[in-house]
């Protein structure tokens, strides 16, 4: 359409063409820019409030049990005051930006406008050339426009399609390689030792989440972990199962480097009991068996002795068909007991 523009009268056609599709374009651009930027800011801004609301409901039973719906709702209303009053001046920059790019297709039309009426007081074009080119530009700089309406899903689009290539290209760190194949923890009972240990998220490398906690668990010793959301609770779980490596420092199991170990071996010597288990669709053994290395020889005894050991067989044993109840459900049985512990008669497994 350009190109007939162009060629229908050429000074109008120029005018309107290279003076007013570049910024056009190039608004658009911006417009798409400005997008993407708000939505990253957006993210990195109720990252937090996100956890503290995600938190809460997960554990809603537990919020309930302690009446802290109110003081819950208020420690999340203060953070959303919190965001709006940081987020208003660049919200504003970007605002202004916007609208300026919004209104650029309007002051192409005025510049056609102008130009247009003031080559037809002249009488050089004459109502036929000033309509073919106006209208030629008119169309295409109106399907410029259509075609950046969709720059939001655009922006979505290449978040997405960028986020799925990030995640391709990770290689797991913490796995089983030809060095430590065969390097497992000891079978006597050592101190669990943290060396000044410092973590923080590959997505979010500008949050600290543990900065230097240095400690040592000795064997049989209870120890609990106490503090406000997001202050790295779970970070530290997370680390002491090997699901995280610390940025920095060291977690050592009496005189070995976790980090050294091979993971399968290591978490077969733990034991991890979530606040919220889940249970898989099938029996109530093949469950359990999930946290047996050798589940072809597992016998009813070890199945057995492990419910009793997590304090569940009455109640398994009170089921019409005991171990072999299918659960059809994920936290069918949950209800009842809210943590159940699953190990092996060898010793706790992950």
């Amino acid at each position: 359409m350009s190109i007939l523009a162009i060629a229908t009268g050429w000074k109008l056609g120029l005018v309107v063409v290279w003076g007013g599709l570049p910024p056009l374009l190039f608004a658009g651009y911006l417009r798409i820019r400005l997008e993407f930027r708000l939505d990253e800011e957006t993210g990195k801004r109720f990252a937090n409030s996100s956890a503290l609301a995600g938190e809460a409901v997960a554990a809603i039973r537990t919020v309930a049990s302690l009446a802290l719906e109110r003081q819950i709702l208020d420690q999340y209303r203060n953070m959303i005051d919190g965001i709006v009053r940081t987020s208003i001046p660049s919200i504003l920059h970007s605002m202004f930006w916007f609208a300026l790019s919004q209104s650029v297709d309007l002051l192409v039309l005025a510049l056609g406008f102008w130009y247009g009426c003031r080559l037809l007081s002249f009488n050089e074009y004459t109502m036929r050339q000033f309509y073919i080119v106006f209208v030629g530009v008119f169309l295409s700089g109106r399907g410029a426009a259509q075609f950046f309406m969709y720059t939001s899903s655009i922006t979505k689009a290449v978040s997405a399609g960028n986020y799925m290539a990030w995640v391709r290209s990770l290689k797991p760190i913490v796995t089983e390689t030809p060095d430590n194949h065969d390097k497992g923890p000891s079978d006597s009972p050592d101190a669990m030792i943290l060396d000044n240990v410092r973590f923080t998220y590959p997505t979010r490398p500008d949050a600290k989440v543990l900065g230097g906690i240095s400690m040592t668990i000795q064997p049989g010793e209870f120890v609990a972990f106490v503090g406000s959301s997001g202050c790295g609770k779970s970070t530290m779980i997370s680390m002491l199962e090997r699901f995280y490596d610390p940025s920095s420092g060291s977690i050592n199991l009496g005189a070995q480097n976790i980090a050294l170990l091979n993971p399968r071996l290591y978490r077969g010597h733990t034991a991890l009991v979530q606040q919220e288990p889940t249970l898989y669709q099938g029996t109530i053994r093949e469950n359990i068996s999930l946290g047996f290395e050798n589940a072809e020889a597992l016998t009813d005894d070890m199945i057995i002795n492990a419910c009793k050991q997590a304090n569940i067989y009455s109640f398994i044993e009170s089921l019409p068909e005991g171990p072999e109840y299918a659960v059809w459900f994920t936290r069918t049985l949950t209800l009842w007991r809210p943590a159940p512990a699953y190990s092996d008669c060898q010793g706790p497994c992950a």
